[in-house]
């Protein structure tokens, strides 16, 4: 072999001691047998390789794990790579390891007026109203900061009340009241038909109202009836109502009694009314206690017994009627006189008059009085002098002489045929 043929293997072996590695390039290193960028060093006839960081073995020939040890949470998968380990999340989470769940809320997919709540991949929107409560008759409401306080506070947070999404006691209560349209909100209950009598949650309760008598509060004139409002006394800013008429909305259908006990009228002729109606309160003394109607209550009758006039003690309430039959005292003496109970009659004159030709009933309720004498009626005056009957002279009335009973000594004075003029009790 020449000498050049010698250079020429002298080359091919440095240059292939340059392949895989570093380090030495002559014995053992000569051939390269570091992988992966290891450092060969001679050792002898041997040799020995440092491994770049990331791999290991003789020739450094195997990358190192390094998904061993770690964890990839929430369902990730570790890649290894070259002295490093990736985690492959998924849907929904992000982060080194996994471990951070992806706000899916961040891009506001949300429409206006609505919340984004977050889960894993994806999101809820949920409408921003206000809260959910039960209002008027128990209706649906939603509560709002300085509502009236005739709403109920429910639910609501302290300043706020339970405004109703219908008004069961507007003229239409079928038409929303705006409170449960905010945005994306919108009722989940049809509207309360109030039916007659009502006899379901209090429309609006009492209690809430200012006291205006036993029984009785100060309800705003804007939820009073319309037909009761002549018959109720005023108050501050409103009527004084019985409270059995605030908590329906004038649904309400009052008990049924007997007026005037032991006249034989049916007991459907007077209905059991709060003595805070003004009409009740100012014929106390002449209406009959009931033990039907109870404290604070008195039985009125539906027509005035002696002019047939409504009272209107049968029409407090829309769901009431009068009875067709109008019950009126009896006459007596041929139409000159009434029959009235004798309750009716203060008992100091009671001892002067009959019963004459009143019906009879059990315990002789009825007593005669004359029919001029009456509320409507207008007695005729009359003088006497020289009587022979003590006080001998007065000026008196003209009564019939079938009430006055035995006319014997009694003078007809001035009065007008079958009249005669007593003197004053």
């Amino acid at each position: 072999m020449g000498t050049g043929v010698v250079r020429y293997v002298v080359l091919v072996l440095v240059l292939a001691a340059g392949c895989g590695g570093s380090g030495a390039t002559d014995g053992a290193c000569a051939a390269g047998p570091c992988q992966n960028d290891g450092v060969c060093t001679n050792s002898g006839s041997d040799y020995t390789c440092a491994c770049a960081s990331g791999y290991e073995g003789i020739n450094c020939e195997v990358d190192i794990d390094d998904c061993v040890g770690v964890t990839c949470e929430n369902g990730g998968t570790c890649v290894d790579g070259v002295d490093s380990h990736t985690c492959t999340c998924a849907a929904g989470y992000e982060g080194t390891n996994c471990e951070v769940d992806s706000d899916d809320c961040a891009a506001s997919p949300c429409p206006a007026f609505e919340i984004c709540t977050d889960r894993v991949n994806g999101f809820d929107c949920f409408c921003d109203a206000p809260t959910k409560c039960t209002s008027l008759a128990g209706g649906e409401g939603r509560c709002v900061t300085g509502a009236s306080t005739i709403y109920p506070a429910a639910n609501c947070a302290a300043g706020a009340r339970c405004e109703p999404c219908f008004d069961p006691t507007a003229a239409d209560p079928t038409v929303q009241t705006g409170v449960c349209n905010v945005g994306c909100d919108a009722p989940t209950q049809a509207a309360v038909a109030l039916s007659c009598p009502w006899l379901g949650p209090a429309v609006i309760e009492p209690s809430v109202l200012p006291s205006c008598c036993s029984g009785a509060h100060c309800l705003p004139a804007a939820y009073t009836p319309e037909n009761a409002k002549p018959n109720l006394a005023t108050c501050t800013g409103g009527y004084c109502v019985p409270d059995a008429m605030i908590s329906t909305a004038g649904n309400f259908l009052p008990t049924s009694c007997v007026p005037f006990a032991g006249t034989g009228e049916a007991n459907t002729q007077g209905r059991c009314l709060s003595s805070c109606l003004p009409f009740v309160a100012a014929d106390q003394s002449q209406l009959e206690p009931s033990t039907t109607c109870g404290a604070g209550k008195a039985c009125v009758s539906c027509w005035d017994p002696i002019s047939g006039a409504s009272t209107g003690a049968c029409t407090m309430s829309s769901c009431d009627a009068a009875p067709p039959t109008k019950y009126r005292f009896p006459d007596c003496c041929a139409g000159l006189g009434r029959c009235l109970p004798k309750t009716l009659i203060p008992g100091a004159e009671q001892g002067s008059l009959g019963a004459r030709d009143c019906p009879a009933t059990a315990g002789d309720v009825y007593l005669c009085v004359a029919a001029d004498a009456l509320p409507g009626g207008a007695q005729k005056t009359c003088t006497v002098s020289g009587a022979i009957i003590p006080p001998n002279s007065w000026t008196g009335v003209c009564v019939p002489d079938c009430v006055i009973g035995d006319t014997t000594l009694i003078p007809k004075a001035n009065c007008p045929t079958n009249y005669s003029c007593p003197p004053p009790s």
